[in-house]
């Protein structure tokens, strides 16, 4: 299956340290080569020591959250192989699309 920038998909996210990975969903937000992808983490709960941007199913071009709201963390990007991705959720609507870009730009400012 292939999978785009704004797509909600479920795979194996690393935790901080590295050590190991858990199954999460993950907004991808970026093609970079081959089957590599940039991949923003989705969580249940908000954080408060990052900005979350709270996602919901109003913001879904398709698909639904499995946890209504959730929350994307800017701060948690990660490069996935695609070939790992065992599912898609749905696909995200280019205006969240495009303010969650925004926070992650703001990180490297």
């Amino acid at each position: 299956m292939s999978y785009c920038v704004g797509d909600i998909v479920y795979c194996n996210f690393p935790k901080t340290d590295g050590s190991e990975f858990q199954d999460r969903t993950v907004l991808l937000v970026a093609q970079v080569f081959g089957n590599d992808v940039i991949g923003c983490m989705v969580t249940k709960k908000k954080n408060k020591f990052d900005p979350c941007i709270e996602i919901s199913n109003d913001n879904m071009a398709d698909g639904f959250m499995p946890f209504n709201p959730s929350y994307i963390r800017p701060a948690r990007i990660s490069t996935i192989d695609s070939t790992k991705i065992r599912r898609k959720v749905g696909t995200v609507k280019f205006e969240l699309l495009s303010e969650v870009r925004q926070e992650i730009r703001k990180k490297f400012e």
